[in-house]
């Protein structure tokens, strides 16, 4: 954080820069207060990782950091075919099948487990109702797994699930319904050519 803030104030000397190192579920009261307009920016898909009531608590939390003058920059991952969706998720190049099981070491590393990665199939799919991608990681075979740190072990048979993450999807009009219900409007929405993508910019109504 320390070097990043010095190589932006070597090329924009005029900036003026705080670090932060938090969760933005968490840590937005901290903050630095306002000087002049503010925009706070929500790049990426990743208020998609939020299931609606998180969605809902982040945005009311925003608001609180916001005047009236100033904005909300934030991105959406748009609803489109679901043939395209799981392929997204679903990659020949096994990138997010990695990602994914990747999950699986950080648990061994932190509570001293024995999950074999490469004994679990990465499945994605769309589950429509919920407008949401569900990626899960689902044994090939019979698992006994020893989480030593939490005595606890626990046995898989082939095709018990392991739900990782919800990737939620969006549309204008909820994005539209869920910005008026935490007191923002929209006031102005860009997408890509193929409309797979968003950037909102929501103002305090």
């Amino acid at each position: 954080m320390e070097a990043a803030a010095r190589l932006l104030l070597a090329d924009y000397p005029f900036l003026r820069v705080e670090g932060l190192v938090g969760d933005f579920e968490r840590h937005l009261r901290h903050v630095p207060a306002r000087v002049g307009r503010r925009l706070v920016v929500l790049l990426g898909s990743t208020i998609g990782n939020l299931d609606p009531q998180g969605c809902r608590r982040l945005l009311t939390e925003v608001h609180g950091l916001l005047g009236h003058d100033d904005r909300f920059l934030v991105g959406f991952d748009l609803i489109k075919d679901v043939k395209v969706l799981e392929a997204a998720y679903n990659d020949a190049s096994g990138v997010t099948r990695e990602f994914n099981r990747n999950i699986l070491r950080v648990v061994n590393r932190g509570v001293d487990a024995d999950f074999d990665p490469a004994a679990f199939q990465h499945l994605a799919c769309y589950n429509e109702e919920a407008s949401r991608i569900e990626m899960h990681l689902v044994p090939e075979s019979p698992q006994e797994v020893h989480l030593r740190k939490l005595g606890l072990t626990i046995h898989l048979a082939p095709g018990d699930g392991i739900w990782t993450e919800s990737c939620y999807k969006f549309s204008r009009a909820s994005v539209q319904d869920m910005l008026e219900e935490t007191r923002f409007r929209l006031a102005s929405w860009h997408v890509d050519p193929a409309n797979y993508f968003a950037l909102a910019v929501a103002a305090p109504a």
